[in-house]
């Protein structure tokens, strides 16, 4: 594409031609001319247009042992409960490896819209882990607690990363009759870096944002600027490129992560009242706390941080050009690469509901709604940041995906007497606002999916169906495509078929 644009003039013909084809380095190059209605021709684009493959493999091997056992049968109960306690011990072993492979034009960064090299990755950890449960029936057959239980668990984890880690819960359940349900828990849980993160080779990059220490009249001061390295020669004499600073970056997987740590508190009920058979709803309230939050630091928070504080765990990730202390252009840098920072915390209510009922010979109708309603979603870049509120906006500081604060899948499913279901699905999520000071707030959206169940036989079952079949386009945004293809049907209109066999 360089090369499609690098234009001058043929001296013999005076035509529009690719300096590569004067010189010989590129004879079939063909000029991609960008400022002209209609100029950018057939052959430009083929020229242009390569074909990019990536090929990948994951493996994981996976042993584990475990005994379980009622105590009650060893007479183990507690006095005012009639069931035993039931226990578990086991060992786990797992080895998981990865092994990604862009092809070439990949791996030098001739893919548009990527704006950086996308690396192979070869690399795995193996875990050994040890895990016990419980189960225990505190009350009984009681006046107003058909059954009081509590559930605990533990596991402790030993990875080749040379991590360890320890994970809990402890859960209770209080069942006043058997259409009324309360529940709590308290959970500690752990993420290990997955093969991308800890082993992605250092690749080069680049990143929009704001150095005031460029231009003839620097916006901070000499001892912040000296902080990022400007020497005292350079700072008033470093060329600014204009409206909008880029720095180069340094991305890649960090094998020196930490495992990310999340405590989760969460407590609900449960109701199947007798008037209305056929009818269970539940709800959830959730807190969920993450520390040491894996992720890929943006450069202009690394930059401000070693800016303002001086800080070395910031300073030392930003290298200047040492002869033009330029962050932009030749061996200037900032290493963004994977680190434990900040913190995620989110609460919110989860609420399911379900209802079945007869439509008499013709088989059952099934309702099912699955929603979330998302209070806060709080992100902290360090522990001496303010907290950003993600709920509900998408490109506002760390918040690069949209946080609906509402979102809903309600699926009507028709349970047929002649060894078929079909159903109907509508996906819904609730506005997001662009908190970027552009005017890109993607509004409420909704898709259909309709889908089939047919057992054939026992042993043969086809399943087939079409998501979003109303083929209604992605949302505007700003993101790749014009759209967020994670968060939105960027596709369209999907079919799928399969077919399981069971021999």
């Amino acid at each position: 594409m360089i090369r499609a644009v690098d234009v001058i003039s043929d001296p013999g013909s005076g035509q529009p031609v690719c300096r590569s084809v004067l010189d010989g380095t590129d004879p079939d190059c063909v000029p991609w001319n960008v400022f002209e209605t209609g100029g950018v021709t057939q052959a430009a684009l083929d020229y242009i247009t390569l074909p990019i493959f990536f090929d990948g493999s994951t493996e994981q091997i996976q042993i584990n042992g475990y005994v379980s056992g009622d105590l009650g049968d060893y007479g183990i109960t507690v006095p005012t409960a009639e069931d035993g306690v039931k226990v578990v011990f086991g060992l786990e072993y797992r080895d998981e490896s990865l092994d990604w492979n862009p092809d070439e034009n990949a791996q030098n960064g001739d893919v548009a819209g990527f704006g950086s090299s996308d690396a192979p990755v070869s690399g795995g950890y193996t875990v050994s882990e040890f895990f016990t449960e419980a189960s225990v029936p505190l009350l009984q057959g009681k006046t107003a607690a058909e059954l009081v239980s509590i559930d605990l668990a533990y596991r402790y984890s030993d990875y080749s990363t040379n991590k360890q880690t320890n994970t809990y819960k402890i859960a209770g359940e209080w069942m006043f009759n058997p259409s009324i349900r309360l529940r709590a828990s308290f959970q500690r849980a752990v993420r290990i870096g997955n093969v991308h993160e800890l082993f992605r080779p250092l690749a080069d990059s680049f990143a929009g944002g704001v150095d005031p220490c460029e231009g003839l009249n620097p916006i901070s001061t000499f001892e912040e600027c000296q902080n990022t390295g400007v020497t005292a020669a350079q700072y008033g004499n470093i060329a600014a490129p204009g409206v909008r600073s880029i720095f180069q970056t340094k991305f890649g997987g960090n094998e020196d992560l930490d495992p990310e740590e999340s405590d989760t508190v969460s407590f609900g009920f449960i109701i199947n009242p007798e008037f209305l058979p056929g009818f269970t709803l539940s709800a959830d309230y959730f807190d969920i706390e993450i520390s040491g939050a894996i992720a890929e630091p943006e450069a202009q928070f690394i930059f401000d941080q070693c800016l303002q504080t001086g800080d070395a765990r910031f300073c030392d990730k930003v290298t200047r050009d040492p002869t033009t202390g330029l962050l932009w252009l030749g061996e200037a840098f900032v290493d963004t690469r994977n680190i434990n920072i900040g913190a995620i915390r989110t609460t919110g209510i989860d609420v399911n509901a379900e209802y079945v009922f007869q439509v008499g010979r013709f088989g059952d109708l099934q309702f099912s709604l699955v929603g979330t309603y998302l209070d806060t979603w709080d992100w902290q870049e360090s522990p001496d940041q303010v907290p950003f509120d993600c709920a509900g906006i998408y490109n506002g500081g760390p918040c690069r995906r949209p946080r609906p604060e509402l979102a809903t899948n309600l699926r009507t499913t028709w349970l047929t007497p002649w060894d078929a279901s079909i159903s109907l699905l509508w996906r819904y999520t609730s506005a997001v606002d662009d908190a970027s000071g552009f005017d890109y707030d993607i509004p409420s959206t909704s898709y259909i999916d309709l889908g089939g169940v047919w057992a054939i036989t026992d042993d043969v079952v086809v399943r087939l169906g079409v998501n979003n079949a109303l083929d209604d386009d992605p949302p505007l945004a700003r993101g790749f495509g014009n759209t967020i293809p994670e968060a939105y049907d960027a596709l369209g209109r999907y079919w799928f078929v399969g077919v399981s066999f069971r021999m």
